[in-house]
C-alpha cells in the first residue's frame, strides 16, 4: 500500500467527522437562538462569520474525541522538495483540505528549532501504522 493510500483512509474520516461535528454546532446555534430561525444552515455554512470559529471547534473536539496521537507520529520519507527534512519526525496536526497536504510539526535535532509546514501524503511514514479504522472511532496499532 502507498503512504498516500494509506492516508486517504485517515483523511476520508477526519473530514467526515468535522463535516457533521460543524452540522451539529450550526444546528445548535440555531436551536438556541444565536442565529435566526429563517436562516438555511447553507447559508450559514457559506457566508455566515461565525463559520471561522465553528470550523476551529469542529477541528477542536474532533482532536480531543477522534483522533489518537500515535497515529500521527510521521517520519519523512524521499522528499525531493525539501532534502533537508527526510528521516525527520514529525507529528501531523491537521490536514488543509485546499491545499490537500497535511499540517506536520517538527522537533527534530537535525532541523533547528520547531516549527509547521504542509506536506504532501507520499512523504509521511507511520511510525506506528495502524490496521484499521474500527467503527470509525478507535485507531489501533497494527501488530
Amino acid at each position: 500500500m502507498t503512504r498516500a493510500s494509506y492516508w486517504k483512509h485517515f483523511t476520508y474520516f477526519e473530514q467526515s467527522v468535522i463535516s457533521g461535528l460543524i452540522w451539529y454546532i450550526q444546528v445548535s446555534l440555531v436551536h438556541s437562538g444565536h442565529l435566526p430561525d429563517n436562516i438555511s444552515l447553507e447559508l450559514v455554512k457559506a457566508h455566515h462569520p461565525l463559520m471561522p470559529f465553528i470550523y476551529s471547534e469542529a477541528e477542536h473536539l474532533f482532536k480531543i474525541f477522534y483522533q489518537k496521537n500515535i497515529s500521527n507520529e510521521i517520519v519523512v520519507r524521499d522528499c525531493a522538495e525539501y532534502p533537508q527534512l527526510n528521516d525527520s519526525r514529525g507529528q501531523i496536526q491537521s490536514y488543509n483540505q485546499h491545499l490537500g497536504q497535511y499540517v506536520v510539526n517538527f522537533h527534530s535535532q537535525n532541523l533547528t528549532g520547531a516549527y509547521a509546514m504542509h506536506l504532501c501524503s507520499q512523504y509521511l511514514e507511520p511510525i506506528h501504522k495502524i490496521k484499521k479504522i474500527w467503527n470509525n472511532v478507535t485507531w489501533y496499532k497494527s501488530s
